[in-house]
């Protein structure tokens, strides 16, 4: 039993921060949009902004709700430490799209999640 725990808590490690990497994992939200982010990859409830994934929708305001998004840390380049959430089957079956959403610290932990594509100036998640 004690070496199940020590397995669930080195795999929660890996994703939640406790290796070099700031943690993420909570309930996010912009607007509408709404991210819940969990410790091992995968994410709970996730509403973006469709023009994130669709540039040519760039004023668009349609939110989209995804399930069964996933989630990995990513060095953004030419921005720095982020995230990219892949949203499965996002155009049709088997075609996802990945929105990478760029880490910002003012503090000890993670302050926003601002999306690198979709409208202009971009709307950070912040912490709900």
């Amino acid at each position: 039993m004690a070496l199940l725990g020590m397995l669930l808590i080195g795999a929660c490690a890996t994703f939640s921060g406790k290796e070099g990497h700031p943690d993420v994992t909570g309930n996010w939200a912009a607007g509408e949009e709404r991210l819940e982010i969990h410790p091992d990859g995968r994410m709970g409830d996730a509403k973006i902004l469709e023009s994130l994934c669709h540039s040519e929708l760039a004023q668009s305001p349609s939110v989209r709700e995804i399930g069964g998004a996933t989630w990995h840390y990513k060095e953004l380049p030419s921005a720095g430490p982020g995230i990219g959430i892949v949203l499965p089957d996002f155009f049709k079956p088997g075609l996802p799209c990945e929105v990478e959403l760029l880490i910002t610290k003012k503090g000890a932990g993670v302050d926003e999640l601002t999306p690198t594509s979709g409208p202009t100036p971009a709307k950070p998640f912040r912490r709900r």
